[in-house]
């Protein structure tokens, strides 16, 4: 399955080392991954979520899709590895 990194943006705010937009097979873009790394960890893709206020007040966050395993390791790798190639 052919996988296109479109955009990679890199930032420095708190945890997110860059923003990502890809292709899925030239028939599905996903806007708006998250290259993420925490101090002493390796960076992992986040993939888009939405912020929500659960009954007690806490933020939490639900993703707006879900990839298939296969699929999901494939948009990692590419990412990943766009973002290394960047820095």
């Amino acid at each position: 399955m052919k996988i296109t990194v479109e955009e990679i943006r890199s930032v420095n705010k708190g945890n997110v080392r860059a923003f990502a937009d890809v292709s899925i097979a030239d028939r599905l873009t996903i806007y708006g991954l998250k290259v993420i790394q925490l101090q002493a960890r390796a960076p992992w893709v986040a993939l888009p979520q939405r912020e929500w206020t659960d009954e007690t007040g806490k933020t939490r966050y639900s993703p707006t899709l879900k990839l298939a395993e296969d699929i999901k390791r494939a948009v990692d790798a590419a990412v990943l590895g766009a973002w290394e190639g960047q820095r």
